[in-house]
């Protein structure tokens, strides 16, 4: 494939004249390639020989690398690359543009292209490359954002912390740029700061470019699609959304509530700015072949800021001003409506109808019947493109909730949610709709499918009759009456299709309209001031757009890139010339970059779009007369291209992006974009509240433009209403700070890391940067203090050559410049430029002279550097010599003691050996006698432990049988004392029945009686001797009773506390009773004294009344006197008004006379100067009828008709010349002096465009 990149030898001329000097060359498929010159160019070379130096990166990160272009060619022998002879009459200056090396050699790359050496078209391609293979996205052209799309999630590159990092640098505590303490002029200040290139950097200076200065910002951002425009514009107003969140200090000078309630506020404007896009996308964006998320229309952001001044600011202990986000409005253009019928294979029509169609089948019902069941197939328009990468069902549950967010709420069949989703069921429904022909007439049509047009009448609410009757016919008005005209099946079907754009349009346009009355900020408050508020725009906008065939779309936006263009350019070039003329510098000739006529082409009276409404105007009006009076008009427009070879229906127009040419085919039907009379009046009968009151609506406006005669020959067409929205936006940013972001599509594949170069290459040039590159060329794109020249080069002057000392530092510069840049001039025109010019601070360089001091300066320092390198090689051979010597003895004595150590080694092993043997004969007898003294010493253990454990167990068994033994008679003593008391108790129980029987009996004898006694004491001493027990038991119940009493009255101490604290609480409540009473007594003494106050006061206020009315009395008096007085004085006043008014009223009626007469004079100096405009557009009016009647003859003449009528025509043309310059003389002998002078540049346009069109009616009967 490709060499390595060679190393050294780039800088040695201006622009790559030597051999080795590493440089690029013009590429058909990759636009450049890097290269080497393989020999010495000549001054008068026509030819140079350079072999490609690919990168060894080149296949890994290039779009189709390996083309067979590559390879064509003979090797060269140095360097390895395939060998090409390039034309140097096809580069700037016959120069091949040099790479960007540092001093090793490497290529150079730059977060700021404005800060490259070398700067052109290569060397922007080659560093956007080198950052977007590291997965850099942005890169910066002085204040412009390039942006490339990296087809992947960049991680940490919108983190919270990137946001508040922005902010904190760029806004809160940004430093402004002192240009005197520069130490390196080349280097950037964004470098400087350490701040990578970031669209987070264009919102930072928007936001505080209106803080601080308190001026409207503007952010354009362009790019085609695919190039990532839709989510730069999402992240821009993001950030610029959330930027007052990364302040630190707030505004102490609210209280929690005011700052909770402003807090409220903000995050509810965020929200709804955040909440904007997924509405936007869904009805305005698609899918394409270049990109899923494709927006088809341009939208116009503007976020309206709360400004904050700066006393409260530095109350709050900020040095910059706040901005609160009071709210946002939107203005669309240019919507898509073509995609609405119809797309192309794997493309998709509008987010929105996929989004409704996979919404749940209950909820479908709900805004319609007829989505019952339906699918993406089901409808024409719709259709199933095959993509199944979008989670549409996700997506619909979004944008419903926006919708209700934003006013469309939820309900009934009368809410807004269903009235807007029933137009986009009937605009689907429309598709659905077939047409056949009638079979009753031979150009008629009739609907061939009845019951999609019942479907359809049932979603409009209009009968079937009605719109079968506006879809099929249509009406031509003649001189008093109106007749109706069939139209054919494929006429109806055009006519179904522009009732559905025309539908979804106002769908978009009330969406838009809801969600600004959503988003619009609150009025102010009658006394703030109006400078209070502020905006930030951002503009999301078609970039420039070429195709193999380009349309009526391709027009309008190219034409709106070309006014994007021309105020980039204008800023430029005021910055330029404001720099220029403050020191001193001549002003570059800015005709090369200015696109004015491009513009002048397109909306001049007699231009592009004023021709085009012309041509809608006229009843015979077709495309192809159209181009003719174009051409005819503009013949020796240089932004006009005429091609013999172009057909009767193109064009071409060479923009600042490059030559399109146009196909003019159906040009007039897209400009008109107006729908037929019967279609109007049918949907505006619809039951559908929007459809009915949107299109009454433009019924009305189209009535009163068709009432206003003036205005008939300037319609309202699309181009016409374009034109005006245009006005009105670069009037919005004409007094705005407007900063650029360029979004550039790497490749078609959406490949991350890959670049395509020539497609990146056309969006360069396409983005107007290829434009900065011929303003860099054009003008000095560096330039450097003359000290820091005298610093940097001073050392390239021979000695011979050094200026005088006693010289300033501006001088010696200036004698530095004129020896090393002579003989650099250049011949240009005719005229010899200096490659420099000499400002009062500064020095100007031109593209390419700075680069030969500094490749001199390069090549001053590889001299000495080699004379050095010499010196430090000997050294170093040297000291590689005494080093090898050295080296040398020490292997030897390494040798030798490599040898002993070996020897002792062994020895020192031998010895340890026969250690080992003796020690090892001991240790195994040491071993035996212990193994053999651990034996007996264990057999004797053994034997005595036997003996002892023999008479641990008979001792043990003696002890069971002694416990045993005790055990059991301590328990027989127990029993045998047990069962002796019972045996007693016994015993007694039956002497006592016994002598109770005794007793009981009368006829014992004396005997009896006293062995009775005797057995009777007995008893009573058992009795005895049981009372005393029973005593003893007695006084144990009655000493634990008596331990309760005392318990009892213990609880009953405590009580009796408790009592006599209550009775304290009592007594102390009492007091307190007291205590209130006597304060009572004290306040009925305070009422009763404050009574007698007011009794006292009263009195006072009497007498003080009494003194009051005398006082009166004598100030009347006083004043009766006065008035008297005054009175008089008042006649003396009185008579000197009249006076004064009498002279006045004089005065007036004499100014009234002198006003009423200047007054008829200008009015009547106005109405001829209307009717000189009158006559002058019905001259051009007529004039552009001849031109079209000279395009009939000329095509009639074309195909063999007689031409003796354009000499008529010619005849006819001079006449009405005639008459216009005498009407103009008229108006001069009419007009005063002054309003000559006035009007005079407008009578020349006249004259001039007068005098044109006779000289193209001329040519064309030439």
């Amino acid at each position: 494939m490709s060499g390595s990149t060679p190393r050294g030898g780039a800088r040695s001329s201006v622009g790559g004249t030597t051999a080795g000097a590493r440089v690029f060359v013009r590429d058909a498929k990759y636009a450049w390639l890097p290269a080497v010159i393989v020999s010495d160019i000549s001054q008068d070379a026509r030819y140079a020989n350079v072999a490609l130096a690919l990168p060894d990166d080149w296949e890994k990160y290039t779009y189709d690398p390996t083309d067979e272009s590559l390879t064509k060619g003979g090797i060269d022998a140095t360097t390895g690359g395939v060998v090409r002879k390039v034309k140097l009459k096809e580069y700037p200056g016959r120069e091949l543009p040099l790479q960007n090396l540092d001093e090793k050699g490497s290529t150079m790359g730059k977060s700021d292209m404005a800060d490259l050496p070398n700067l052109h078209e290569a060397a922007f391609l080659y560093n956007l490359r080198d950052r977007h293979k590291r997965s850099v996205p942005y890169t910066r052209v002085g204040d412009i954002v390039v942006a490339m799309n990296p087809y992947q999630w960049v991680d940490g590159l919108y983190t919270e912390r990137n946001k508040k990092l922005y902010g904190e640098r760029l806004v809160w505590n940004a430093q402004e740029e002192d240009m005197s303490n520069r130490k390196e002029v080349l280097q950037g200040y964004f470098e400087r700061v350490l701040q990578d290139p970031h669209v987070y950097e264009s919102s930072a200076h928007a936001y505080r470019g209106l803080a601080v200065d308190g001026r409207n910002q503007a952010i354009l951002v362009s790019g085609e699609s695919g190039a990532g425009k839709t989510e730069t514009v999402k992240i821009v107003m993001s950030h610029l959304a959330t930027l007052e969140d990364t302040c630190n200090t707030g505004d102490e000078r609210l209280n929690p509530r005011e700052s909770q309630m402003k807090m409220a506020v903000h995050e509810s404007v965020v929200k709804k700015v955040s909440e904007s896009n997924p509405l936007f996308e869904a009805f305005g964006n698609a899918k394409t072949v270049r990109n899923d998320n494709s927006s088809r229309f341009g939208k116009f952001t503007k976020l309206h800021f709360d400004l904050e001044d700066r006393a409260s600011a530095k109350a709050n202990g900020r040095n910059v001003p706040g901005c609160s986000i009071a709210g946002g409005t939107f203005d669309t253009y240019l919507l898509e409506k073509a995609r609405v019928v119809g797309h192309a294979d794997g493309e998709r029509t509008f987010h929105l109808f996929y989004q409704l169609l996979a919404a749940p089948g209950d909820e479908k019902v709900l805004y319609w019947t007829g989505l019952r069941d339906t699918t993406f197939d089901d409808f024409r328009y719709v259709g199933n493109s095959g993509c199944d990468e979008f989670d549409d069902g996700k997506d619909w549950e979004e944008t419903r909730t926006a919708l209700i967010d934003f006013g469309f709420e939820k309900g009934g069949e009368d809410s807004r949610l269903r009235t807007i989703l029933r137009a986009v069921c009937a605009v689907l429904q429309l598709g659905n709709v077939a047409f056949g022909p009638d079979p009753s007439s031979d150009e008629g049509s009739l609907v061939s499918t009845p019951e999609e047009l019942k479907k359809l009448s049932d979603v409009l609410g209009v009968p079937a009759r009605e719109i079968t009757a506006a879809l099929t016919t249509r009406l031509i008005a003649t001189a008093g009456e109106t007749i109706t005209v069939p139209l054919s099946p494929i006429a109806a079907r055009d006519g179904c299709d522009a009732l559905a754009k025309e539908i979804y349009s106002q769908v978009f346009e009330e969406l838009v309209e809801a969600i600004n009355r959503n988003m619009e900020p609150p009025p102010l408050a009658s006394g703030d001031d109006a400078s209070r508020r502020g905006w930030v725009s951002i503009l999301d906008m078609f970039g420039f757009e070429s195709f193999a065939v380009n349309r009526f779309e391709q027009l309008c936006i190219n034409y709106a890139n070309e006014r994007i263009q021309n105020k980039y350019v204008m800023d430029t070039f005021l910055q330029l010339k404001e720099e220029y003329e403050e020191e001193g510098i001549d002003i570059y000739d800015f005709s090369k970059v200015d696109n004015s006529d491009v513009l002048h082409l397109i909306e001049s009276p007699t231009g592009l779009i004023g021709v085009l409404n012309d041509e809608c105007v006229r009843p015979k009006g077709s495309d192809e007369s159209f181009v003719y009076k174009l051409k005819t008009i503009h013949k020796d427009s240089r932004r006009l291209k005429n091609d013999r070879l172009q057909r009767p229906h193109e064009f071409c127009v060479s923009h600042f992006a490059g030559d399109v040419k146009y196909d003019a085919r159906n040009f007039i039907s897209s400009n008109q974009d107006q729908l037929r009379k019967l279609l109007l009046d049918c949907a505006s009968t619809s039951t559908n509240e929007l459809i009915s009151r949107r299109f009454k609506a433009t019924i009305e406006a189209s009535k009163k433009v068709q009432s206003n005669f003036r205005r008939r020959r300037a319609p309202t067409t699309l181009t016409t209403k374009f034109k005006g929205q245009l006005n009105v936006l670069m009037k919005d940013i004409q007094d705005a700070r407007t900063r650029y972001i360029r979004c550039i599509k790497p490749n078609s594949e959406k490949l991350p890391l890959i670049m395509d170069h020539d497609m990146t290459m056309r969006q360069l040039a396409s983005a107007g940067l290829v434009t900065a590159i011929t303003v860099s060329r054009e003008t000095f794109p560096s330039n450097m203090r003359y000290d820091v020249i005298w610093d940097r080069f001073s050392g390239l002057l021979p000695t011979r050559d050094h200026p005088p000392r006693h010289l300033s530092v501006e001088d010696k510069a200036k004698h530095l410049l004129s020896i090393m840049l002579k003989g650099k001039e250049k011949v240009v025109g005719g005229s010899v430029i200096g490659p420099y010019a000499c400002g009062k601070t500064k020095v100007f360089f031109r593209s390419g002279s700075l680069e030969v001091l500094e490749s001199v300066r390069s090549g001053l320092y590889s001299s000495k550097a080699k004379i050095i390198q010499r010196w430090y090689r000997s050294f170093l051979a040297e000291r590689r010599r005494e080093a090898m010597e050295a080296l040398a003895i020490l292997l030897q004595a390494q040798g030798r003691r490599m040898a002993a150590q070996k020897l002792y080694q062994s020895q020192r092993a031998g010895a340890i050996n026969l250690q080992c043997f003796v020690r090892c004969a001991l240790a195994r007898a040491l071993v035996k006698d212990m193994r053999r003294n651990k034996a007996a010493t264990t057999i004797q253990s053994k034997w005595k432990a036997r003996g002892q454990a023999h008479q641990l167990i008979r001792i043990k068994r003696a002890v069971d049988v002694i416990r045993r033994a005790m055990r059991n008679r301590k328990k027989k003593n127990n029993f045998t004392a047990a069962m002796a008391v019972v045996v007693e108790d016994a015993q007694w129980d039956r002497k006592m029945k016994v002598l109770q029987r005794k007793l009981d009996d009368p006829s014992s004898t004396s005997q009896s009686k006293d062995e009775l006694l005797k057995q009777s004491s007995e008893m009573m001493r058992y009795l005895g001797g049981q009372l005393f027990d029973k005593r003893g038991e007695l006084y144990k119940l009655k000493s634990d009773a008596k331990r309760r009493t005392q318990k009892s009255k213990h609880m009953e101490t405590m009580a009796a506390a408790r009592d006599a604290g209550l009775a304290a609480n009592k007594l102390e409540v009492r007091k307190l009773q007291q205590e209130n009473e006597r304060l009572r007594a004290q306040v009925h003494e305070c009422k009763s004294g404050t009574a007698n106050l007011r009794l006292l006061l009263r009195k006072m206020q009497d007498a003080h009344d009494k003194s009051k009315k005398k006082y009166k009395e004598e100030y009347s008096v006083m004043q009766a006197s006065y008035k008297r007085e005054i009175d008089a004085l008042k006649d003396q006043i009185l008579s000197l008004r009249r006076d004064h008014a009498n002279t006045l009223l004089k005065a007036a009626e004499k100014a009234s006379q002198a006003e009423e007469k200047y007054r008829s004079e200008i009015i009547k100096l106005q109405g001829e100067i209307r009717r000189a405009e009158e006559l002058h557009a019905e001259d051009l009016s007529n004039m552009m009828e001849a031109l079209g009647t000279a395009h009939e003859f000329d095509t009639a003449e074309r195909k063999g008709s007689d031409s003796g009528d354009l000499g008529e025509l010619q005849k006819i043309v001079e006449i009405a010349g005639s008459l216009h310059r005498q009407t103009l003389g008229e108006l001069k002998l009419i007009l005063c002096d002054s309003c000559v002078a006035n009007a005079s540049i407008a009578i020349n346009d006249l004259e001039e465009n007068m005098e044109e069109l006779l000289k193209r009616v001329s040519a064309v009967k030439v």
